[in-house]
């Protein structure tokens, strides 16, 4: 069965990842939460991610295979992978 993959966060506010053109959905990083430690970035098989400014940010998210390595290591769990599965024929609640 085909699944749909949605954000349900509003990445045009607080999220500094959020490209204007980008619609697919990547990983949110909390920067209160991220140390800079590179752990997520040295386990991004796509290498979207880059440290800016001593801290992590979905730099390339068109490279995102949204595999949740980056999410899974990171000691301070200051990523998310924020989606909804919305199956097809059924009505979204409002």
């Amino acid at each position: 069965m085909m699944l749909i993959m949605k954000e349900i966060l509003n990445r045009k506010t607080g999220n500094p990842d959020y490209k204007e053109n980008n619609n697919w959905p990547v990983p949110v990083i909390d920067l209160t939460r991220c140390d800079g430690c590179g752990l997520c970035i040295k386990v991004c098989p796509s290498h979207a991610l880059q440290l800016e400014d001593e801290l992590a940010v979905v730099a390339f998210p068109e490279r995102c295979n949204f595999n949740g390595l980056c999410e899974q290591i990171c000691p301070q769990k200051a990523i998310q992978r924020i989606f909804e599965i919305v199956f097809p024929g059924e009505e979204k609640n409002a």
